[in-house]
């Protein structure tokens, strides 16, 4: 499943709806898509993703990978990786709590490189995303084609996994 974050209207609610919750630190793509900055793509866990999402376009394109919402699936759970990954100029790999700079660079990578894959994942499956990577930047060297840039985003040694599960009384 996918969503395109275009309608104005739309975007807005989704920024006021996200300060009010607590992930407010992911609106800076929500920002640029709403100033026409750039292409923003979500996707969930599934089989399927248009062709159209890959093809170029006229704005940076910056597609997320939301694989941290409690039932994370790793790669597992998205069997045309390899398309996004080939797709990509830039690659954000993002296993930590969220921050507003991180989001940030991933504004700033896609005006730079034109083509960002973000994922957000939970700490125990960074390793598995990172092999998933780490194969694309091996098949693209071997091929002598333009590197894929990483930006590795984790937690520092010592802190606690994300996502942090809190426990709400009912």
């Amino acid at each position: 499943m996918h969503r395109h974050v275009t309608a104005p209207a739309a975007v807005s609610v989704l920024i006021e709806a996200q300060e009010r919750l607590g992930y407010g630190f992911r609106n800076p793509l929500y920002r640029a898509a709403l100033a026409g900055e750039l292409r923003l793509i979500e996707l969930l866990p599934g089989p399927r993703i248009p062709a159209s999402m890959l093809k170029p376009t006229s704005r940076p394109q910056v597609i997320v990978i939301g694989d941290d919402g409690g039932e994370e699936r790793g790669p597992a759970g998205f069997p045309k990786l390899r398309k996004l990954l080939e797709w990509a100029a830039v690659v954000v790999l993002h296993s930590c709590g969220g921050e507003e700079h991180h989001y940030d660079m991933a504004v700033e990578a896609a005006t730079e490189r034109r083509r960002v894959l973000f994922i957000e994942t939970a700490t125990g499956r960074r390793e598995a995303w990172a092999q998933r990577i780490g194969a694309e930047i091996n098949r693209r060297h071997r091929a002598h084609l333009r590197q894929l840039h990483v930006l590795d985003i984790q937690i520092a040694p010592g802190l606690p996994a994300h996502p942090l599960v809190k426990a709400v009384a009912l």
